[in-house]
């Protein structure tokens, strides 16, 4: 498991399949991202961008704690998320 898995997992329980995914990280970050990069990303065969990698755990991190049993708000686990990111 890794964050590019964890959050496609996140985004098709959201009802999201991979081409939707990626075309909401595109608009977020003003990354192209198609399904080929991401699945790239995700095995490992190319490096997330900074921006990307942001993106994707700003929307996973609340959902992840909340699945472990840790109480905390989105907003709480946005902020972490984006002092968590790398720059970029």
């Amino acid at each position: 498991m890794n964050l590019v898995t964890t959050w496609l997992e996140i985004e098709k329980g959201a009802g999201k399949g991979i081409t939707h995914a990626a075309e909401d990280l595109s608009a977020a970050t003003g990354l192209y991202a198609d399904t080929s990069a991401i699945r790239k990303w995700e095995s490992g065969k190319r490096r997330v961008p900074p921006l990307a990698m942001g993106h994707m755990l700003e929307r996973s991190l609340y959902e992840v704690l909340r699945q472990e049993g840790v109480s905390i708000g989105r907003p709480a686990a946005n902020q972490a998320a984006r002092r968590l990111s790398p720059p970029g």
